[in-house]
């Protein structure tokens, strides 16, 4: 899978990762980097600065990334959550698992997130859009790709785990 990071222009520390260069551009325009105080300009956009184009974009991306999240949440609850006595991952009925309930969940999740972006770039704005934007690690205002799909894939993992325990362990 291709992703491209920006970096901190003097410490070097990673500001935001993009998975498959993908990018919805909403976000602070200048971030502070968390470990090393330098402000480092995004090429990203307030939502209060977007024109037609950018709303466009912006929701076309998150539709993109919503469906991707959904079939990626709808696969890892499907395979995490399976009935005990078709685990070790045997055949399955599709309309006995998991699949749709997870695939739901995550675009909710997916549509709730975006709505908290949107939210939180018009407090910005609101405050005082001069300063920059304090980056850290536990922040949904960049690098959201990289950071949602490492917990689905986490949780999906975790899952997948604790089936096959209870199975062995039966």
């Amino acid at each position: 899978m291709h992703y491209s990071s920006i970096s901190c222009l003097k410490c070097k520390i990673i500001l935001e990762i993009r998975v498959l260069g993908l990018c919805t551009g909403l976000g602070p325009s200048t971030v502070i980097c968390g470990k090393c105080g330098t402000l480092n300009q995004l090429a990203r956009k307030e939502w209060a600065e977007f024109r037609s184009l950018d709303y466009f974009k912006f929701v076309l991306f998150s539709a993109v990334g919503i469906s991707f999240l959904a079939l990626l949440g709808a696969i890892v609850s499907g395979m995490a959550y399976p009935a005990p006595e078709n685990v070790p991952w045997g055949r399955k009925e599709i309309e006995n698992s998991w699949f749709y309930v997870g695939g739901l969940l995550f675009v909710f999740l997916g549509i709730l997130l975006q709505t908290y972006r949107v939210i939180a770039s018009r407090k910005r704005t609101s405050a005082n859009p001069t300063l920059g934007f304090r980056q850290s690690m536990f922040e949904l205002q960049t690098g959201v790709q990289f950071k949602v799909i490492f917990i689905v894939v986490a949780v999906g993992i975790l899952g997948t785990t604790v089936s096959y325990v209870a199975y062995v362990t039966r």
